[in-house]
């Protein structure tokens, strides 16, 4: 049968009618939707929810004026974003918002009471000038008026006098930071910008102090701890007051001891000293100034001053004490009866009871020693009871040399292990190295005196402590010390009760008020 040409026309009419329909039902639906979520963004807007506003705008795209809501939306986001740094106490940031936004809501009000407490601020800090000049812009604010009256050009004068005095005060005990902060709101009175160098120097000279401090150290049958207050903690071996004479100390940032001498290290660059020393000696070295290390022999001591010279004073059979004409050093250490110092362009000294071998060995690896941040020696004994003496140094790329007596195979730090190193310890016999992960290495043997039958490198102590996040380490002669990330210590060593007080030690596991050094 024929399709006739009047049955194709009407199919066509029919086939029309229902897609225009259907476009005509879809565009229906659309707008349907778009107009549920445009009034449910403008109900966002009025309970300031403008985020969730502008991400429905922003999809609207052309819908009604959208595009200019959704603008709006982004001012009411900044809004928000400025109250919250005004209630934040973050004034200044929120200046910055309100003045762009101004017409919006009360910003312009907002405004005002933002610029109002920044100039308080200004005030109670004693920042005059910063404070009268945002009070002049508010006019008639608040009792703006009134503090303008207080820090009229004709107090000005008498403010600053405050201010200078009270600078000059804190810098008289030494509070360089707080003096600092004084001086430089006042520059142009009197000698405040001369003053002010000077506390940038002290400051310097701090964290210089900081940087080479020893939080915790430890001695033949004793330990040292620098608490979170700047005392001293102590305990073990006492026979000349290296032990209980230091818990009288303030002010510390930096302890450091061997065989029965103990020293700390004042924020201000003077030095204590407490055990086997004569009244002399110890008079001279608390007259030291401007020092920004400290290290202790046996029976001396030793200290690195800002200006990169050395002073020493005590026992000097071995000349460990001659190191007065050392220039450039930028870090020190002791041993037994030797006396090392690091150069600025990577150079070693070194004084006293020097073997041949490390001589030697020091000769044949001057190159590797140019890269070398930190160094720790130790031994140096005549009788080589504390092992004839070796020298640790650490790179900048966390690796290690190290030189000098290696019977007990303290100088093998090579290989893939000993890589990302942060920190260094020499002990008589043995060396201890932090790695960047809180992990700890040790290699060779603590055996005091060449006693067979004890053993202080406690091997199933030390791995329980490569389990653990370890954040600074000591050690010394017949002991180590560790502290770990949660500022306890612990202890391997002479805690073995074979010697009087030896178990007293252990107090140190006791002890949580210890500064923590997280960084080195």
């Amino acid at each position: 049968m024929k399709f006739s040409t009047k049955r194709f026309a009407i199919l066509l009419i029919l086939c029309i009618i229902v897609t225009t329909s259907s476009v005509l039902i879809a565009a229906f639906i659309k707008r349907s939707e778009n107009s549920k979520y445009y009034n449910q963004a403008l109900n966002y807007i009025n309970t300031e929810d403008y985020d969730s506003a502008y991400k429905i705008f922003n999809n609207l795209n052309e819908y009604k004026n959208s595009k200019t809501l959704m603008k709006k939306a982004e001012i009411g986001k900044n809004y928000l974003k400025a109250k919250e740094l005004l209630s934040e106490k973050k004034y200044s940031k929120a200046i910055a918002i309100f003045e762009q936004i101004l017409d919006f809501k009360n910003s312009a009000e907002l405004l005002k009471q933002s610029k109002y407490q920044l100039a308080l601020q200004f005030f109670d800090n004693e920042e005059y000038d910063k404070a009268k000049q945002i009070f002049d812009e508010l006019d008639d604010y608040k009792d703006s008026l009134w503090y303008l009256d207080k820090i009229d050009l004709n107090n000005i004068k008498k403010l600053r006098r405050n201010i200078y005095a009270k600078a000059y005060q804190l810098l008289k005990d030494k509070q360089y930071s707080k003096a600092l902060e004084k001086f430089n709101s006042i520059l142009e009175y009197k000698d405040s910008k001369k003053k002010a160098k000077i506390c940038k120097r002290n400051i310097l000279s701090e964290k210089q102090r900081l940087k080479l401090s020893h939080t915790i150290a430890t001695g033949i049958e004793y330990v040292l701890a620098v608490t979170e207050n700047n005392e001293v903690r102590s305990v073990g071996e006492d026979s000349y007051g290296e032990c209980n004479d230091v818990k009288s100390w303030k002010n510390i940032i930096s302890v450091d001891c061997y065989g029965e001498v103990s020293v700390g290290l004042h924020y201000n660059g003077t030095v204590e000293v407490a055990g086997n020393l004569t009244q002399k000696q110890k008079e001279k070295i608390a007259n030291w100034k401007n020092i920004i290390d400290i290290a202790v022999g046996e029976k001396y001591v030793v200290a690195l001053k800002k200006n990169g010279r050395v002073v020493a004073e005590g026992h000097n059979g071995d000349k460990q004490c001659n190191v007065n004409k050392w220039k450039n050093i930028k870090d020190i250490d002791a041993g037994w009866r030797i006396t090392v110092g690091l150069t600025k362009n990577g150079k070693l000294k070194f004084n006293g009871m020097v073997s041949d071998k490390l001589r030697n060995d020091y000769n044949a690896t001057k190159d590797e020693w140019k890269n070398v941040v930190k160094i720790s020696v130790s031994g140096g004994d005549p009788n080589h009871h504390r092992g004839s003496g070796h020298i640790v140094g650490l790179k900048s790329d966390g690796t290690i040399i190290a030189i000098g007596d290696n019977l007990e195979k303290q100088c093998e730090v090579h290989g893939k292990r000993w890589k990302n190193i942060i920190d260094i310890a020499a002990g008589d016999w043995y060396t201890v190295g932090l790695k960047k992960n809180g992990r700890i290495l040790i290699t060779g043997e603590n055996n005091p005196a060449g006693l067979q039958h004890t053993k202080y490198i406690e091997q199933e102590k030390i791995e329980n402590w490569k389990k653990i996040h370890i954040q600074d380490i000591s050690a010394g002669y017949g002991m180590t010390v560790i502290q770990k990330s949660n500022g306890l210590l612990d202890i391997m060593g002479f805690t073995d009760g074979q010697n009087k007080g030896d178990n007293a030690l252990l107090e140190v596991l006791n002890w949580t008020d210890i500064r923590q050094k997280k960084s080195k």
